[in-house]
């Protein structure tokens, strides 16, 4: 799952395309905070859009992140999650949306299991 940080403004038109630098900038699940509070701290206008890596033109990882060397279009976006910062200006947890069997909520989901079995003991059936 990829992500890209934008604003109403930014999207209005359903599209975006190379911001100068070649590339449209995107970020994992994992990294979208480093971006989100470098550039934007403060900034509580802010969207995230969730996109479908398989309806994505060419995708480098370039200095860890990801550059989509196209148009991002409609078709892409899976989802467009709210994105605010905290009260002092600081990005924090976001919460996105992703398939169970899928990284990393299938790592998330084993270890909610191992704990929830060392708490209340294993469980088989309903």
């Amino acid at each position: 799952m990829l992500l890209r940080i934008t604003s109403p403004q930014e999207w209005a038109d359903g599209r975006i395309t190379d911001e100068g630098d070649g590339f449209v900038h995107l970020s994992g699940p994992d990294q979208v905070l480093t971006p989100a509070n470098a550039l934007y701290a403060g900034r509580r206008d802010l969207q995230l859009l969730v996109l479908d890596e398989t309806k994505l033109g060419e995708i480098r990882v370039e200095g860890g992140f990801p550059h989509l060397y196209d148009t991002l279009t409609a078709d892409a976006v899976l989802d467009v999650v709210d994105f605010s910062c905290d009260e002092d200006g600081t990005f924090r947890l976001v919460l996105v949306p992703t398939h169970a069997n899928e990284s990393p909520a299938r790592e998330l989901l084993a270890e909610m299991l191992v704990f929830l079995e060392q708490l209340n003991g294993r469980r088989d059936g309903p």
